[in-house]
Order: structure tokens, then C-alpha cells, then sequence
């Protein structure tokens, strides 16, 4: 099966759902073509390696946020993918974000909606473009991916439009050993300090005031808050210390050097709609791991503690049950394994390619 991949992040910018489904689609034997918006805008970039023999950066220009240069690559984009499209003969085109479609596109398409994009912060008339063309995009797909519950039903429900296939395939781990990673902060129970790790994406859905005012009320241990992960702006907290981007696979080792691990998150429309990749990761590391609650997070109770959206109480109370399990995770190393070894890439793209094979 040959697939044009056309993915709305950077190749090099971190890796996450685009990149594994490209990477483990062409490990079951597809034929991957990738072709990536280049990033003008987003700066520590990183060389990910690949399993992917063919990646290209689509031709733009930059300073895309402009209403001229936005028309001007609009129509670059369609005179180039027209040619890719002429060159060669795909039996899907796989598109990860709205802004791929094109018109010109009249093959198979495989729309995976990954996040609820017109939940993002933009201005009102990039929303609606957003909005139009995610419409457009459902009614021209063959099929459509939904990497949460809560966003099939959004998406549907505002577009009107049911696929008529449409599965949702939730996030995954990429696992970068078969065992559980045992944990290397041995003297946590002889000190007075309480490690907590965030391990993601820093911006307006993160729960500042929360770890403020969890800082202040928990007075078992001093706890200091480490942060990584690429921010959208700068957030200046004393309390935190942001330590910047960490590799892909150098974040077990930062999560090995632990106590508890976090989600702090507020729950807003464009998170209701997120199936958390860190979840299965932090589960992966067999630390005691607090998450916000909400539907997508339930689905991960057996194995992490939930505590109420913004109630410093509720969090402070999930502090103390870990303190009494010894600082240990919430289930047994074996069953967080087993959890997590069931619900890889390889899984959720072996689902992907049946979908494709079957329509």
C-alpha cells in the first residue's frame, strides 16, 4: 500500500502521533511518502532520526500568519501537491490537520483528527477558515480517525457530518524497551524535598495557580516542581523550574529521576478533547502519577491517581494517598507493563492499516 503522508508539523520539531503513525506504517510494510510543513516559527528543533526513507518539506513561504503570504502558499501548495499527486500513484492520502486538504486531492483520503483544532488560541476568522475546511475535509474522507471519544463526538456533532467510517484510535507509547524502567531516586524517603515532573507542552491549559497553591498547602515535604517541555510563550514562576525541551528518549530517564509524576491541566473544551500520550508514558515509568480528571483520564484510573479540575484539596489528597502507598504507582509494575504493552503504535497502526485494508 503506498501512502502520501502529509503531516502539519515539522519532521524535526518533537515527535509525537504523526510521526510514530508515519514511522510504523512504513515498519508494517506500507510504502510512506511524508511530506511536512516547515517550521519558520518554532525554535529548538531537533534531528529525529527515521524510519521513514522518503521526507520532504512542503514548499512556503514564511510569515504564513499574513492574509497575502497565506494566499501565496495556499496556491503553492495546490500547484505542488497536484504534482506529487500526477508523479505517482497513492492508494491513500493521509492527512493530519485540516490545513492539508486540498481540493486537488481526488484520491482515497484517511483523515485523522488528532486534536480539536479550532480549540486552539487564533483569531475568529482563522477558526472559521479552520471550521470550513475540517467540514470539507469529513465529507471528502474515506475514512476518519478520532484520537478521542469526546472529539469524534465534538466534530460530528458541529459539522453535521458522520464519516461513514470513522473509528476512534486513541494515542499510544512507543516503547523503547520490552521492561519497565526501575526507578533511580533511591533517597527520596531520607531527604525533605518531594520531586513532581511535567513532562509536555507548556501553555494556557497548563494549571499554574493549582501547583501555586499546592506549594503553599502541602506541608509534608518541600516540593520542588520540575518542568520540561516546549512553551508557547514565557511563563514566569518562581516555584517552577522549567528545564526546556528533553529528547524523546531521554524522558524515562528524567522521569526515573522522580517521585511523582503530573498532569496539571485545566479543563477546557480543547483538553476534554485530548486522549493524553503522557499518561501511557508516565504509567510506563511505574511512578505514582496525578492527573487531572475528566472523561479521557478515567480511562487511566486504574493505574493513576485523579484528582477534581483546579481543587488544590483533591490534589493535596492524591499527595497524601501516595505518601501512604509508600510512593509506590498506583497498580503493580506488572500490570502497568501489561497496560501499557497492549496500547503501542505498533497496535494502534495494525488497527489503522486493517481500516484501510477493509474500506
Amino acid at each position: 500500500m503506498k501512502i502520501l503522508y502529509l503531516m502539519h508539523v515539522d519532521w524535526n520539531w518533537i515527535k509525537q502521533r504523526p510521526h510514530f503513525i508515519a514511522e510504523y506504517l512504513q515498519e508494517s510494510g506500507c510504502e510512506v511518502d511524508v511530506y511536512c510543513l516547515k517550521s519558520y516559527t518554532k525554535h529548538n528543533l531537533v534531528n529525529n532520526t527515521s524510519k521513514v526513507g522518503s521526507i520532504h518539506s512542503i514548499p512556503r513561504l514564511p510569515f504564513n500568519r499574513f492574509s497575502l503570504i497565506n494566499k501565496i502558499n495556499k496556491i503553492i501548495y495546490s500547484f505542488f501537491l497536484k504534482k506529487i499527486l500526477r508523479s505517482s500513484h497513492y492508494d491513500y492520502v493521509y492527512i493530519t490537520h485540516p490545513d492539508m486538504y486540498c481540493e486537488v486531492i481526488k484520491n482515497k483520503i484517511l483523515y485523522d483528527c488528532m486534536d480539536d483544532c479550532a480549540e486552539f488560541p487564533m483569531s475568529a476568522h482563522k477558526k472559521n477558515a479552520v471550521l470550513d475546511m475540517e467540514s470539507k475535509l469529513l465529507h471528502k474522507s474515506s475514512i476518519v480517525l478520532f484520537s478521542a471519544d469526546h472529539l469524534s463526538e465534538v466534530v460530528r456533532n458541529r459539522s453535521r457530518i458522520t464519516p461513514l467510517t470513522f473509528k476512534t484510535v486513541n494515542n499510544a507509547i512507543n516503547l523503547v524497551k520490552t521492561k519497565c524502567k526501575v526507578s533511580k531516586r533511591q533517597n527520596m524517603k531520607l531527604d525533605n524535598n518531594l520531586i513532581l515532573t511535567y513532562i509536555g507542552t507548556i501553555s494556557e491549559w497548563f494549571d499554574f495557580n493549582l501547583l501555586k497553591n499546592v506549594q503553599s498547602k502541602y506541608n509534608d515535604k518541600h516540593i520542588i516542581f520540575n518542568i520540561y517541555g516546549p512553551s508557547v510563550k514565557t511563563f514566569n514562576y518562581d516555584f517552577l523550574n522549567f528545564k526546556g525541551l528533553v529528547k524523546h528518549e531521554k524522558i524515562f530517564e528524567v522521569m526515573a529521576e522522580s517521585d511523582v509524576l503530573i498532569m496539571p491541566f485545566i479543563v477546557n473544551d480543547l483538553i476534554k478533547s485530548v486522549n493524553p500520550v503522557k499518561l501511557y508514558e508516565y504509567i510506563y515509568s511505574c511512578k505514582p502519577v496525578i492527573s487531572v480528571r475528566y472523561s479521557e483520564t478515567e480511562k487511566f484510573r486504574d493505574y493513576v491517581y485523579l484528582y477534581e479540575s483546579s481543587d488544590v484539596d483533591s490534589f493535596v489528597n492524591q499527595l497524601t494517598l501516595i505518601k501512604e502507598n509508600n510512593y509506590l504507582s498506583k497498580a503493580n509494575k506488572q500490570d502497568s507493563c501489561k497496560f501499557v504493552e497492549n496500547n503501542t503504535w505498533k497496535h494502534r497502526v495494525d488497527d489503522i492499516i486493517n481500516l484501510m485494508t477493509n474500506y
